[in-house]
């Protein structure tokens, strides 16, 4: 991958007015930064993602409308989704949360490229990083904000592989914070209505064929509901069934 960053960089430099060009560069950094995070080197991966917008946002503010503008501007979210994620997995939530609004304020101003099925992820997956971090810090209602935006994205597209909605396992995340903000605030009617909608979701999951979703997100899944189900019902006083979907929960987590 070095070697192709520096073939495109000396393309580049032979056409320095070819924004098609430099646009090729800012894609080979930002797949640079797959290799880089499976080596654990985020600081590497940091760099290239930010070399890669550095780029995109050189190519958005060229004069004219042309191709090479419309695919900068649709890169561009994409990229501070990652690298919002990054952060997000380096425990700096303020540098992970500037990240994520970046990235719907660039979909918001991307243009028709910047409109579809890809925009729609990042939407999804920088309210879903929002509603977390909002939760983490307290703020209840940003939190719910968050995560009902992203139930509407996941059921505006309906977008189905192999009968699983593409946004199954979002939806399912967010149904389970949903719960868990219920419980906390004693609404154990929204809680279970929560927590049973993400465990339907995770049954259907679990019933693809092999290999068609990663097992160890409905594994997770599965274990959170129960989990939340099992405090739910010990809150309300039902032991018996409580203890039933501890035992469950403990059951999924095993597999892990």
């Amino acid at each position: 991958m070095e070697e192709a960053l520096e073939f495109a960089r000396a393309r580049a430099g032979h056409s320095p007015e070819n924004m098609g060009l430099r646009h090729d560069v800012a894609v080979v950094h930002f797949y640079l930064r797959l290799v880089l995070e499976r080596t654990g080197d985020r600081a590497a991966a940091r760099t290239h993602l930010d070399d890669a917008l550095t780029i995109l946002e050189t190519i958005a503010l060229q004069p004219g409308a042309d191709l090479a503008k419309d695919q900068a501007a649709a890169l561009a979210p994409t990229v501070l989704l990652v690298r919002g994620s990054i952060e997000v997995s380096a425990s700096d939530f303020n540098g992970a949360r500037t990240c994520f609004e970046r990235a719907l304020a660039a979909v918001g101003s991307g243009g028709a490229l910047a409109s579809g099925m890809c925009a729609q992820v990042v939407v999804a997956g920088s309210h879903l990083h929002l509603g977390v971090i909002s939760e983490a810090a307290g703020d209840r209602h940003a939190a719910l904000a968050h995560f009902e935006e992203v139930l509407d994205v996941a059921e505006s597209l309906h977008i189905q592989v192999g009968g699983i909605s593409l946004f199954s396992v979002v939806t399912a995340q967010c149904h389970i914070h949903l719960g868990e903000i219920a419980w906390s605030a004693a609404d154990f009617a929204a809680a279970r209505s929560h927590f049973e909608t993400a465990c339907a979701i995770g049954e259907r999951m679990a019933k693809q064929a092999p290999g068609s979703l990663d097992c160890l997100d409905w594994q997770n899944i599965l274990s959170r509901c129960h989990f939340g189900l099992a405090g739910v019902a010990e809150s309300s006083g039902d032991a018996a069934t409580a203890a039933t979907h501890y035992q469950k929960s403990l059951a999924y987590r095993d597999w892990e």
